[in-house]
C-alpha cells in the first residue's frame, strides 16, 4: 500500500508516523514545500519527500494535511 501525505507540518508528520507503525508497513511519501522541513522529515521518518504530483502518483490513499488557504495552490 502507498500512502501520500500532502503537507509535512506537525499533523502530517504525526499521521505519517502512525501509518508507518502499521503491519505490513506501507510505503509513505510526503509532499512538503519547505526544503529544510523536507530534510527533517526524510531523516526523522526515513521516508521520501517529493513533489505533490509524484506523491499522489500510484497512491492508494491520499491524505491532505495543509491549511485551507493552501489547498488551491496545492
Amino acid at each position: 500500500m502507498r500512502i501520500a501525505v500532502l503537507g509535512g507540518g506537525v499533523m502530517g508528520e504525526t499521521l505519517a508516523a502512525a501509518f508507518l507503525e502499521g503491519s505490513p508497513r506501507p510505503e509513505v511519501v510526503i509532499s512538503e514545500k519547505r526544503a529544510e522541513r523536507a530534510a527533517e522529515l526524510e531523516r526523522g521518518l526515513n521516508v521520501s519527500v517529493v513533489a505533490p504530483d509524484q506523491a499522489v502518483r500510484g497512491a492508494d490513499v491520499i491524505v491532505l494535511v495543509v491549511k485551507p488557504q493552501d489547498t488551491a495552490t496545492l
